[in-house]
């Protein structure tokens, strides 16, 4: 990262007026030796320039006003950025202050959602190595946006899919081909075969010749008739889950192009109180509301598979058995065999892109054109007991942790972190003979979590820390330990400042309360 300032102050009328106002330029240049940004690497350096003025009024000897103006462009987004701020600050005494401010900011993507290009898990599906197979990749959306091909005139709504079933010759595992069933459902039978469609006939009653029959009867279907449908990976489920936890059915209107990223925009409204008492209490108290609009969503699946549609394939199926085994035998095996071909994908739908190459399942970002409102409380307090004693508490509150109105992938929006944080603290500070230690307890809520592949939620965290620290040597040298611990279901587990549970075996995760920009 390269980056330059300048910055100039300017004082009219005494101290009653004072400007300040500067220039800012950063150049970012990411080497990842082509593993974050894969392909990317050599189109991923990026450059933000930025002006700024800010003023401060004294308007009369208790009163001040604070105004300031931003402008940003960035080499990856359009436009230029505004970001206005006012504040009016009162002082009630030498040791109180009372504000009321307004900032609007906002906050540009990280590098990586431009150019991310990154395998995040391999060989979802299991193919025969001499297949192309399925795995799950975080592409970054480049300037031109993702979109998809919809000129395939059978199938989804004329939607493309990649298939790694697809000769190179027909257009490969890396060309479009259209979302139907019939081209594909000779591969998927002959992978159920691979995988013991023949050993699971046998165990609902076939004999060997008779399950050896019944799939040479399975290869001669007619499956023109047989749709498909599309369906969401869900990567909080086990692969081990059933095939309806796995896969979120969708409609093919709901897959939609992705446009250029945008900033996110941020209104903050905040009432906030600072005073002393008594040289011995402080206390802090910020009731803010926020609103956020063209919020950058986790990275989410933009590329939902398609599968045999398995009603139509029974159907297809009962036709071919029944003749051979009779209504009830060919009509059970029929749909015993559709369940399964049904757990098949045969291929994606993925966005047209340099770095969307496969039949991969790709997570990518979104602005979400909505707007949010998030209000919450902080406040901050500490009291000197004795002159080396001294207690302190924080509380923070914010009053929506998930939005149902707003999905991402499959499931809600979700601020990724508690509603309820809390800590308090007790301190005993020996300077003269250079000692000191602290107890403190801190308390996070339970929450929900859609961050990528990382859906579900986050139980409730307590935990008790103990510092200690002693000066010597002529206070030169602070010698300092410090002991998390975090009380366990049926014990005590603490492994270098990660503490878990256990008999839950959960890790300890730290999350920032809401994010608001600065």
């Amino acid at each position: 990262v390269y980056a330059a300032q300048a910055q100039h102050a300017a004082d009219f009328a005494g101290d009653r007026q004072r400007f300040v106002y500067g220039v800012d330029y950063i150049h970012t240049d990411p080497r990842t030796a082509g593993t974050t940004n894969g392909r990317n690497e050599a189109i991923d350096n990026t450059d933000e320039v930025g002006a700024y003025v800010q003023s401060t009024t004294k308007l009369a000897p208790r009163f001040d006003l604070i105004t300031a103006l931003r402008a940003d462009r960035h080499s990856e987004l359009e436009g230029t950025f505004v970001s206005p701020r006012a504040a009016l600050q009162y002082k009630p005494g030498a040791n109180h202050n009372v504000r009321f401010a307004y900032n609007r900011a906002f906050q540009t993507p990280a590098n990586f959602n431009f150019f991310l290009d990154l395998d995040q898990q391999r060989r979802i599906l299991g193919l025969p190595a001499a297949l192309r197979d399925i795995d799950i990749t975080a592409t970054g959306v480049p300037s031109t946006g993702l979109s998809y091909r919809r000129n395939c005139t059978a199938g989804q709504g004329g939607l493309c899919m990649r298939s790694p079933f697809t000769p190179a010759a027909g257009g490969g595992p890396d060309g479009f081909v259209p979302a139907n069933a019939s081209p594909y459902y000779a591969a998927a039978l002959n992978l159920a075969v691979a995988g013991g469609l023949a050993n699971n006939l046998q165990a609902a009653g076939l004999s060997a010749a008779q399950a050896q029959g019944v799939i040479a009867l399975l290869g001669t279907a007619n499956v023109s008739g047989v749709g498909t449908y599309l369906g969401l990976l869900n990567p909080s489920a086990a692969r081990t889950a059933p095939f309806q936890q796995r896969f979120t059915p969708v409609q093919p209107a709901q897959v939609v192009d992705l446009p250029r990223l945008k900033p996110n925009f941020l209104n903050n409204f905040e009432v906030g109180y600072k005073g002393i008492f008594a040289e011995k209490a402080r206390l802090a108290v910020d009731v803010w509301y926020q609103q956020r609009r063209d919020f950058l969503s986790a990275a989410v699946n933009v590329s939902p598979n398609v599968f045999l549609d398995s009603a139509s394939l029974r159907a297809a199926l009962t036709a071919t058995l029944t003749p051979a085994l009779g209504a009830a035998t060919g009509g059970a095996v029929a749909a015993s065999v559709a369940n399964g071909l049904r757990a098949i994908p045969l291929g994606t739908v993925a966005p047209d892109s340099r770095n969307t190459t496969g039949p991969d399942v790709y997570f990518s970002y979104q602005n979400i054109n909505r707007t949010v409102n998030v209000s919450g409380v902080d406040a901050a307090a500490d009291y000197l007991l004795t002159r080396r004693l001294s207690v302190m508490g924080n509380y923070s509150y914010v009053n929506r942790t998930q939005f149902p109105d707003v999905r991402l992938g499959v499931a809600p929006l979700a601020l990724n972190a508690p509603g309820h944080r809390a800590a308090a603290a007790v301190r005993w500070n020996d300077e003269p003979n250079g000692f000191s230690t602290e107890v403190r307890g801190r308390y996070a809520d339970a929450f929900p979590v859609n961050s990528g592949v990382y859906v579900g939620s986050v139980p409730v965290n307590a935990f008790l820390d103990l510092n200690a620290s002693y000066r010597l040597l002529g206070r030169k040298v602070t010698v300092s330990a410090r002991s998390p611990a975090c009380p366990g279901l049926g014990g005590w587990s603490c492994r270098g400042c990660r503490c878990s549970s256990r008999r839950r075996g959960r890790g300890r995760r730290t999350h920032e309360r809401r994010g608001r920009a600065p």
